[in-house]
């Protein structure tokens, strides 16, 4: 997926400037930010739940700017947006189901590999996704967005609210699925985990990308930090 001069925002407020991204098949992008520097903004508009002001978002080189969320979902662009959003009445492998169906996917085996990259969730298949704890539902939602068996997958703070043991089963997950060739924009706050799995990392600060570069030129922390602090 390439995304050229990206702009969006919500009425006459502007939060994306301009954003140019490639995302390639078996890579993990990364964007990093502060609170309020456009990430949430940007995952919306790729997966079409935003309408781009300016700028185009080509998947396999067809434009796809313009596609409702629908369509894009169906050819390939999943998000997994913040706040664990599971169908709480659905059991965990009717919540998957549901999922695969509704991206147009008939690969019975879709669900299987998404439960497999979370042990826990293969205990759980017949529970309501209501009952489930918190940074299960998140585990749920992102075994979801892989049932529907993605190109471009974007994860939307993933880690946001969950215990320390549950990100670390998540970010094993997520280091996982980059050996399955599909192509992973990673939206984070807290950089510490995104780091270790990332191929690219861009950093964005009042919605235009301020640094970007391999995750190894950012692991000492200091480039990041200036970022961050307004520096």
């Amino acid at each position: 997926m390439s995304i050229r001069g990206l702009q969006a925002g919500y009425g006459r407020v502007q939060v994306l400037h301009g954003i140019d991204l490639t995302l390639k098949p078996g890579e993990l992008t990364c964007v990093l930010g502060a609170n309020g520097a456009g990430k949430t903004t940007l995952a919306k508009t790729i997966s079409g739940a935003l309408r781009a002001q300016d700028g185009e978002i080509c998947l396999d080189g067809a434009p796809v700017t313009s596609w409702s969320p629908e369509r894009r979902a169906r050819r390939g662009v999943v998000l997994v947006p913040q706040g664990r959003c599971v169908f709480a009445n659905l059991t965990v492998a009717q919540n998957l189901e549901v999922a695969r169906f509704a991206a147009g996917r008939r690969r019975t085996d879709a669900s299987r590999l998404a439960i497999e990259l979370f042990p826990r969730l293969a205990q759980l298949r017949g529970r309501k996704a209501g009952v489930l704890s918190g940074g299960e539902q998140q585990m749920l939602a992102i075994a979801r967005g892989l049932a529907a068996e993605p190109e471009v997958l974007v994860l939307d703070e993933p880690s946001l609210g969950c215990a320390p043991v549950i990100v670390e089963a998540l970010y094993e997950a997520i280091s996982a699925v980059t050996l399955l060739r599909m192509a992973i924009l990673l939206i984070e706050q807290v950089a510490e985990h995104a780091l270790s799995v990332a191929n690219e990392v861009v950093v964005l600060r009042g919605g235009e990308i301020a640094d970007r570069g391999t995750a190894r030129d950012f692991t000492s922390g200091d480039r990041l930090t200036s970022h961050y602090l307004g520096g």
